[in-house]
């Protein structure tokens, strides 16, 4: 199948596929290798075009493409997964990329409405259901830029912008929320259609 996002949780490598309509886990092997087939479960953990895959405390986050919302799945015995998410947001966006900061902090890039949506996660790692988590607060929606991937550092929110070709830099509040705008930019590059984002250092 097409898989897109991968994470490693305990002896696991999570696989979330996009045609299957399934997250399939791989069991690893003493010297790293990876079974030759996923893991048998009945049933199958379904989700709609899984855009992106993290976990943290033995619960998988997904985005739900289709459904435009982040689901959750808590691993169970043998690595398993329960067939339906245990808990999901409400249906706000199209999200391209997760990213956990933090005990409790979610960002999520909203691709078509370009902007990033932060959640905050209960204790216990699930989402609330009465009412439906959504988001606490977000940035400007700019619909040209197509945020992708993020990460935080110093306490500073760095954005690909995949659609304007910069990164963009969102000095975060002490609860974690982004300003409305970028705090700092790159200088945009013509047909660069940035898509990932590391952080690094160069020898002096």
């Amino acid at each position: 199948t097409n898989y897109i996002p991968l994470v490693r949780a305990g002896a696991f490598i999570y696989a979330g596929t996009r045609d299957q309509a399934r997250i399939d886990a791989y069991g690893i092997l003493p010297d790293g290798s990876l079974n030759e087939f996923p893991e048998e479960q009945d049933p199958e953990a379904r989700i709609f075009d899984c855009k992106d895959l993290i976990q943290r405390d033995g619960i998988l986050y997904a985005i739900e493409q289709d459904d435009r919302r982040i689901v959750t799945f808590t691993i169970q015995g043998g690595g398993r997964l329960a067939d339906e998410p245990d808990t999901k947001t409400q249906s706000r966006q199209a999200y391209a990329y997760l990213l956990l900061d933090g005990e409790d902090r979610l960002y999520a890039s909203a691709f078509n409405a370009g902007r990033i949506d932060l959640y905050i996660i209960p204790p216990g790692g699930e989402f609330t259901e009465n009412p439906r988590q959504r988001e606490v607060a977000h940035t400007w929606s700019d619909t040209a830029s197509f945020p992708t991937q993020m990460i935080i550092d110093n306490g500073i929110l760095y954005v690909s912008q995949m659609g304007i070709g910069r990164i963009d830099g969102y000095v975060l509040g002490a609860d974690g929320s982004p300003p409305d705008f970028p705090s700092t930019s790159t200088f945009a590059l013509t047909d660069s259609y940035l898509n990932s984002i590391t952080m690094g250092s160069f020898p002096p």
